[in-house]
């Protein structure tokens, strides 16, 4: 048997307590609770999934994770979620797999990070135009002398947005952008980023501390541009 509950934390972790059934039907042992064999804690959801068809279901968690120490972002903004996958042994749960959720939060993060390693040649399989690379690294969008360089400051008014707006603390200064993303084949991509007219302001700026309920435009601001075609200046 087993049981999935949230802790008190303010953060509500979530986590797991497996349960076995003594031979003799006469009393449960437990065999994983939280934090002592029990691999599953963390902030977020989890639900017992019959995957594979056989009538034994496994775990699936959703969990918040840490960024990239290059990111930052306002208190409702999207954030990086790890999915995991937990089947059953004789010794109980144990982690099948384990993936970043895909969004385009996380192909940002992750054009960002490859950018600061110098791949450029995985960097580019994330963007639909692969000439734009170079604008990117002209703009030094991989530099990792400065932590929390790029702040997530609001996106698209929706759950699961398809814009997002950044403010890069760059070498050359402050910079804000307006990335929009597709989906390509199954995968998110970049397909456009501009810099938005409007240039910020106070509340921009502490946007970390006094974020809205959800990621949206905030009051006095006009929607993100779309993206132009062919590409061209906001």
């Amino acid at each position: 048997m087993g049981v999935i509950d949230h802790d008190r934390s303010p953060e509500g972790r979530v986590r797991m307590t497996l349960f076995r059934l003594a031979p003799a039907a006469y009393a449960w042992d437990i065999l994983q609770f939280p934090y002592q064999g029990g691999e599953l804690a963390g902030s977020g959801e989890a639900a017992w999934v019959d995957i594979n068809g056989d009538e034994r279901p496994e775990l699936v968690a959703w969990l918040r994770a840490s960024n990239d120490t290059l990111f930052d972002a306002c208190k409702s903004c999207p954030f990086i979620i790890h999915e995991q996958t937990y089947t059953e042994s004789r010794d109980g749960l144990q982690l099948h797999d384990m993936r970043v959720l895909p969004s385009p939060y996380a192909t940002f993060t992750l054009f960002v990070r490859l950018l600061g390693e110098g791949n450029r040649a995985a960097a580019v399989r994330l963007l639909r135009d692969p000439a734009r690379v170079t604008e990117a690294v002209t703009a030094a969008w991989g530099d990792r002398r400065r932590a929390k360089a790029w702040l997530l400051e609001y996106g698209e008014e929706e759950r699961w947005p398809r814009w997002l707006e950044f403010l890069h603390h760059g070498v050359k200064g402050d910079q804000r952008y307006v990335v929009h993303f597709e989906l390509k084949e199954g995968r998110w991509i970049i397909s456009d980023w501009v810099t938005p007219h409007h240039t910020g302001g106070p509340a921009a700026r502490d946007s970390v501390t006094a974020a809205p309920k959800r990621a949206g435009t905030p009051a006095g601001r006009s929607p993100a541009p779309k993206p132009a075609t062919p590409r061209g200046k906001p």
